[in-house]
């Protein structure tokens, strides 16, 4: 289930990636993945107990409206290695000033 929320009004971008990486650290569900051990065919759980996230900000005020919904909906729907990657796919689009769309995954 994925969600794409606008926020407008300024933005503190620092403080916007801080809380995102704060929440992470918060939350062990969050910082999950599944592996499989060799020679099994059952995940194990394991928890990243110092998940760094780097939220990534992509600049979309040059897009067209079509591209910039084609954009969102490549990360919607990229699939999940939950070998490799955690249980969320977070990214922030900026298409003005004091126009920001949040999408979680």
């Amino acid at each position: 289930m994925c969600a794409l929320l606008k926020i407008e009004g300024n933005l503190e971008l620092t403080v916007f990636k801080k809380c995102i990486s704060e929440l992470i650290l918060n939350h062990e569900g969050l910082r999950t993945i599944f592996n499989k051990t060799q020679g099994t065919s059952t995940p194990i759980q394991t928890i990243d107990p110092y998940a760094q996230y780097d939220l990534p900000v992509t600049n979309i005020s040059g897009l067209t409206l079509d591209q910039a919904i084609h954009l969102s909906q490549d990360l919607f729907s990229m699939s999940f290695n939950f070998d490799t990657n955690f249980l969320y796919r977070f990214a922030l689009f900026k298409s003005g000033t004091c126009e920001f769309y949040f999408c979680l995954c």
